[in-house]
């Protein structure tokens, strides 16, 4: 017989497991931007990236194999196809800048995806997004521009390379959404690997660049941990509101800020710091008040 302790503790266990699995997915990310910024000098971009494609694809072939989901049984193949190229294109944009830019300022400006997501959601999706939520979407591009200083001074296109990449990544989050309702997440992940695989290996004739043994390893490492990542994150967001969710991978923003100082010399400016936290809070606010008008909604008239 079961107790009611133990009833209770079990959606507690639950919540723990989630948010550990989130947690750990969001270092993953991190530890695997760090190793990307280690290499970008060194390796040209599609190489890297093939290599962050196609490793990941070994957690993904394992999970497949535990659970016994397929991975590329579909029924809308241009529609993975095409979500794929923009998911390509935002990790692509995204690597490049880290060969140039600070990795704090990186993790902040990536921040912005979940506003993109709230612009895109409107002819994407045909959502209705409330005169707050679109208050709380300028006040986040107001930090955007905090950070990337558009002076004549302080502007590089660098900066702008990892806010072109999270519009990407945006689009390819939101078109995930479209196809959540046919495809399994073990199915979407798995395309976005391939794809970009083998879009980004198409490239590798005309720009290949030949590792020694340890490059390799930090290339295949950075497939790997990749993959662990999406893995942990997917198996948190199941388990964990989006509430909670949010405010454990916005901890990026410290773990990046802490790898970029101790790692890479990197001491933040004042002004990434002071947007990371406003970009932060523009973004939890938006959750909120969508929450709250989803809720509405779902009462009876």
């Amino acid at each position: 017989m079961t107790s009611i302790g133990q009833t209770a503790r079990a959606p507690a266990t639950r919540l723990n497991l989630g948010a550990i699995s989130v947690f750990g997915g969001t270092l993953s990310y991190c530890a695997m931007d760090a190793l990307v910024k280690v290499v970008a000098t060194t390796f040209p971009v599609f190489e890297i990236t093939f290599f962050r494609m196609a490793f990941s694809l070994l957690p993904l072939a394992i999970i497949s194999y535990l659970s016994r989901a397929p991975l590329f049984w579909t029924q809308r193949p241009f529609s993975h196809l095409l979500r794929c190229l923009f998911g390509t294109a935002g990790m692509v944009l995204i690597f490049e800048s880290l060969a140039y830019t600070p990795l704090l300022d990186v993790t902040v400006l990536i921040s912005t995806c979940p506003i993109f997501m709230v612009v895109l959601s409107v002819p994407l999706l045909r959502e209705r997004v409330s005169l707050a939520s679109w208050g709380t979407v300028f006040f986040g591009f107001c930090c955007v521009a905090f950070v990337l200083q558009p002076t004549a001074s302080a502007f590089t296109l660098w900066s702008l390379l990892p806010l072109v990449g999270s519009f990407c990544i945006a689009i390819y989050i939101v078109s995930a959404r479209m196809l959540a309702s046919t495809e399994s997440a073990t199915t979407l992940a798995s395309y976005m690997a391939v794809v970009g695989s083998v879009v980004t290996g198409s490239v590798l004739p005309f720009q290949w660049v030949t590792p020694g043994p340890l490059q390799l390893a930090l290339l295949v490492a950075i497939g790997v941990i990749g993959g662990v990542g999406l893995l942990l994150r997917t198996a948190g967001y199941r388990l964990v509101p989006p509430a909670l969710v949010a405010p454990i991978e916005y901890s990026s923003i410290l773990w990046s800020g802490l790898i970029g100082y101790f790692a890479f010399a990197e001491p933040p400016k004042n002004t990434t710091i002071v947007a990371g936290v406003l970009i932060v809070f523009s973004n939890l606010t938006l959750l909120y008040i969508e929450k709250r008008r989803s809720r509405a909604s779902e009462l009876p008239n």
